[in-house]
């Protein structure tokens, strides 16, 4: 499919990673959506703690940072990824720290977690505002978080569905060649209808429990792999097929952009 990429293929730098201009991947994680930028030809910035705290996306001095390159103009799309683990459902297992009424925390919560609520906060909070910036610029983005995590149940994310150019997709890790379904939820903002039709077409329409791509069960994220690597860190990453088409949606902006005006010049210049 256009914009899937093969692996190993040597990309030509684009127009915009020639001007110095980026795609800023926040909360990178495993890095996967930036190589597959990389792979297309574009410039890719990853921004997570994992690379150190000055790459802390709660840190006052990074938000402003980004701030400033998204207003000068280097930054052409942006990726979030936000942990989900305070968010996450699976969470309430252990102690429930939010529900649907209460997004943000429920009250009366104990030290340790509310410490855990708070952080989890700072983050969706920076993500949030980001994308708002990224909205005013009308820059493409994407924020991505499971399927069922109550980050999605914030009213700062009522209040960017309501925005006529955002749009919402739901894919299945197992549309993309994985043993499990793992289904996530992508929030986008400026990106073609037509685009997000590669994301649309990878949920998956198996029913009781059964892969509609391999019509096999699809395969349980409990317990440990051999390695004694518990499952749900082996299904972190993305799968390979969902990086390029998240980085090709990131792109075609720019790429289309750019296409438009070499065609403007180029008229321009005919005797």
């Amino acid at each position: 499919a256009r914009g899937v990429l093969r692996r190993g293929a040597k990309p030509a730098p684009s127009a915009a990673h020639q001007r110095g201009q980026y795609v800023l991947d926040v909360c990178s994680g495993h890095g996967g959506v930036s190589r597959a930028i990389r792979a297309l030809g574009f410039d890719s910035r990853e921004i997570d703690i994992l690379h150190g705290p000055r790459w802390d996306v709660k840190s006052g001095r990074l938000q402003a940072q980004l701030a400033r390159s998204i207003r000068s103009g280097e930054v052409i799309a942006m990726m979030c990824a936000p942990p989900c683990a305070s968010f996450s459902v699976a969470q309430d297992r252990s102690g429930k720290l939010r529900d649907r009424e209460h997004p943000w925390g429920l009250p009366g919560l104990r030290t340790e977690q509310q410490a855990r609520v708070d952080e989890g906060n700072s983050v969706a909070r920076a993500i949030l505002k980001l994308a708002r910036m990224a909205e005013r610029h009308r820059l493409p983005w994407i924020i991505e978080n499971p399927h069922s995590s109550r980050f999605w149940n914030l009213p700062d994310i009522a209040a960017l569905r309501s925005l006529p150019s955002v749009s919402e997709s739901v894919v299945d890790f197992c549309m993309c060649g994985t043993m499990w379904r793992k289904r996530t939820r992508f929030l986008s903002g400026n990106i073609e209808e037509c685009d997000l039709e590669r994301l649309r077409g990878l949920r998956c329409q198996g029913r009781n429990g059964i892969c509609a791509r391999t019509r096999l069960p699809h395969f349980r994220l409990s317990g440990c792999a051999p390695s004694n690597k518990p499952w749900t860190v082996i299904a972190q990453p993305y799968p390979h097929r969902l990086c390029s088409h998240l980085a090709w949606l990131l792109t075609e902006n720019s790429r289309s952009r750019f296409a438009n005006e070499s065609y403007r010049q180029l008229m321009g210049n005919r005797p």
